[in-house]
């Protein structure tokens, strides 16, 4: 087998000192060593980069180490392997880090999900840490940046430009220590306008119909369809039982609330709204609904006991629309671009489903994607408040996840009709995240959307039922589910 010579590269955080002189580091340098490589420490600007790659870097490939960032055991050997079996990839990085979270002890493992430009827009989900093939890393670093100082955020923006073949490793480079890089997600030190209209005139020059808005709240960059273009065609389909509440709105029936809510925000690209009632609802509320029926919504009455997943199913029939979005009638909108971000990540064509972040009455959050723990599927960060200092960031990040709740969700028409819909023998439970198993087995991703999308008044117009039978028949279906979560978010939580 060829052996590569590798050189590593760590620029230095203007932020605070690097971590150094370990263990780990010094056999990091060993093992460089030994495959006539080096390992240089390089000041914050772009330019001291290159300078020092141009003079010491004369193998194939340059390791961009974080400067938080120590090596794993055995990396050096582990990129020596990538660089000979991927040698067409200009970029390659570890899809998994351990992360020391406080105490030296309490290291949390967090997966990377699979290379996907536009999430890369969200957030820089890489890390800091990364293989770059010395010729391209010189090629890109060549051209213009955005900023003088180093960024990983910004090359590999730059990256996405000069068509960059990213790939990445499942195995685990890196234990991340000390605060974290600055160069984690895109620069705060350039600005919420500055870095709004960076990602603007990427976007342009991708002709992406997306633009980039500053959050009120976090101060960081959210992308969202642009209201001067079109969202893809999509159907609203909800669920009702027709239940009223007296407390929150007034003695309404949720589905009015959810109804008059959903119509304040609707878009122009929405083709049809399905409402699909049973015989559980007040009959007063139904009458009401078949009597304001319009060619924009369509009310569907269906007989016999309550089954999610077939009234989803039956929902889907009345609509062609390239997206279907499903919601409870306990679900009530709180932000009027909620379409926006709940569609924005289908751009990448990965992508099968997406599903909110849901809130809890009082503000805390009822749904933040599903955890997989012991094979079993839980809400994660369940009843956590979204703006413990701390744990925003990481609530709000769009991300890979298991799954998602049914509650509401996002899924591509034609990735729906391949997977059969929804299994209907799953009434009550599962049958959600049975959906999102099968688009992972199809080869499609399940995306959570950090942001807060809305309320979901969990349970509040049908029974909270758990049929033993139906979970039995879950785990019948899916024996070879993973026991923990293949894409974990600081899974303690």
């Amino acid at each position: 087998m060829t052996v590569h010579k590798l050189s590593a590269m760590t620029v230095l955080d203007p932020q605070g000192p690097a971590a150094r002189d370990t263990r780990r580091t010094r056999k990091f340098a060993r093992e460089l060593k030994k495959r006539n490589g080096n390992w240089h420490s390089v000041g914050p600007t772009v330019d001291e980069l290159r300078e020092a790659v141009l003079q010491n870097a004369h193998g194939t490939h340059v390791l961009l180490l974080g400067a938080h960032d120590l090596p794993s055991d055995e990396l050096v050997e582990r990129l020596s392997l990538l660089a000979t079996t991927h040698p067409t990839h200009d970029i390659i990085y570890g899809n998994a880090e351990r992360v020391v979270v406080g105490a030296p002890d309490h290291v949390v493992q967090v997966v990377r999900p699979r290379w996907s430009p536009t999430r890369l827009l969200h957030e820089n989900f890489i890390g800091d840490t990364v293989l770059v093939r010395t010729s391209f890393l010189l090629s890109v670093t060549r051209a213009e940046l955005f900023h003088e100082r180093w960024n990983t955020w910004d090359f590999l923006l730059a990256s996405i430009r000069a068509g960059a073949r990213v790939g990445h490793d499942p195995a685990v480079w890196t234990t991340e220590v000390q605060q974290k890089s600055s160069s984690g997600r895109p620069p705060e030190f350039l600005g919420q306008a500055t870095r709004a209209a960076l990602v603007q005139n990427h976007l342009e020059r991708m002709g992406s119909p997306r633009i980039a808005r500053d959050s009120a709240t976090t101060g960081r960059v959210e992308i969202i369809p642009s209201q001067a273009t079109k969202l893809p065609n999509h159907s609203f389909l909800t669920l009702t039982a027709g239940a009223a509440d007296s407390a929150l709105y007034g003695g309404k029936p949720f589905i009015v609330k959810h109804l008059e809510t959903v119509q304040e925000f609707s878009t122009d690209s929405m083709d049809q709204h399905v409402v699909v009632v049973g015989p559980e609802c007040d009959p007063a509320i139904k009458d009401s609904m078949l009597a304001a029926r319009s060619p924009a919504t369509t009310v569907v009455d269906v007989d016999g006991d309550f089954n999610f997943a077939s009234r989803c199913n039956a929902a889907s029939q009345h609509t062609t629309s390239e997206f279907l979005i499903f919601t409870n009638d306990d679900f009530i909108p709180s932000r009027e671009d909620w379409v926006a971000h709940l569609l924005a990540p289908f751009e990448d064509k990965e992508v099968g489903i997406t599903g909110a972040t849901l809130l809890y009455e009082d503000g805390s959050i009822q749904h933040a994607g599903h955890k997989v723990v012991g094979g079993n599927f839980f809400h994660s960060h369940h009843a956590m408040n979204p703006e413990m200092a701390g744990w925003s960031d990481l609530v709000e990040t769009n991300r890979e996840v298991d799954a998602v709740t049914g509650a509401c969700f996002a899924v591509r028409r034609s990735v729906f009709d391949r997977v059969g819909g929804f299994f209907e023998g799953l009434p009550f439970n599962y049958n959600d995240v049975d959906l999102c198993l099968k688009v992972r087995r199809v080869g499609y991703t399940v995306v959570h959307v950090g942001t807060p999308l809305g309320t979901h008044h969990e349970s509040k117009t049908r029974p909270p039922t758990v049929l033993p039978e139906e979970v039995e028949l879950f785990f019948r279906r899916w024996p070879e589910r993973a026991e923990i979560s293949e894409y974990p978010f600081l899974t303690e939580h």
